[in-house]
């Protein structure tokens, strides 16, 4: 399933889908930029939804050791990075990251509320139904969907 029907069947208003779809793919690309030296490795994406949310997870199980922080203003071309989780956090309601139990690898969560709270929607409140995963290997500059 791709990622954007996936985040388009939750019932997040256009916009928000657009702004997730946005979301989805800075956090691709940070994993293809700096979660493995060739370019290549796996990364697992997940879309979830609740009554009031939607979240994108996008787990890779590259080099990183530490989490990265998400820059509280737009970093210059020259400072070398952090532009597209700044994005990220602006679209998203909520950006997190964790490292993998193995101690390497992140994962990287952006959750987006729905404007009205008060909608219904299929899954509850307190457990997170999943729309779709897809594993995914990055190579070079393209995105390639393993079914």
């Amino acid at each position: 399933m791709e990622i954007r029907r996936a985040i388009a069947e939750t019932g997040l208003t256009r916009e928000a889908v657009l702004d997730m779809e946005i979301v989805a793919g800075e956090m691709l690309s940070n994993v293809h930029r700096h979660a493995y030296p060739s370019g290549i490795g796996p990364v697992v994406v997940e879309v979830f939804h609740t009554a009031r949310r939607v979240t994108v997870a996008v787990i890779d199980s590259g080099m990183a050791v530490v989490e990265p922080v998400v820059p509280h203003t737009l970093p210059t071309r020259t400072e070398g990075g952090g532009r597209g989780l700044y994005l990220a956090s602006r679209l998203a309601d909520e950006v997190t990251f964790a490292l993998n139990a193995e101690g390497h690898g992140l994962a990287v969560r952006a959750t987006k509320q729905f404007e009205d709270p008060s909608v219904e929607k299929v899954a509850t409140e307190d457990r997170a139904a999943p729309i779709g995963v897809n594993d995914i290997t990055l190579a070079a500059a393209n995105a390639r969907k393993i079914e």
